[in-house]
């Protein structure tokens, strides 16, 4: 009897690695961020350091536009400060974990499920 339980951990076991080795398998299909990055901001192949966004001098009217456009934002109650890539980001690991828990509940459970003998095939 103990070398079946171990028969069966050893199972689970490989099971468990099979799937984490597949998340990191579909982890690296992620696009990167780097290609949605201007060419500006992107690192060369050598490795130069990135150029600020705000490198070149703008104009007084691209000034007074932004200037402008923070005014409206605060007028209508948005934090003109506010970055909106880590909202993004956090919000895309939430949706990760959930997908994660999603997928391996289910897997995991019915594993130990037919191997406890409380599933059969029909």
């Amino acid at each position: 009897e103990f070398e079946v339980w171990i028969g069966r951990f050893l199972a689970m076991l490989r099971l468990t690695l099979l799937i984490l080795a597949l998340a990191g398998l579909a982890s690296s299909l992620q696009v990167s961020s780097a290609l949605r990055q201007p060419a500006l901001t992107r690192r060369s192949a050598v490795g130069a350091p990135r150029l600020a966004p705000d490198v070149f001098m703008k104009s007084k009217e691209d000034r007074e536009f932004e200037e402008w456009a923070r005014q409206k934002k605060i007028a209508s109650g948005v934090d003109p400060d506010e970055d909106f890539g880590t909202g993004r980001r956090v919000e895309s690991s939430i949706y990760l974990v959930g997908g994660l828990v999603t997928v391996l509940v289910p897997v995991i459970a019915g594993t130990w499920a037919y191997n406890a003998g409380y599933l059969t095939p029909q």
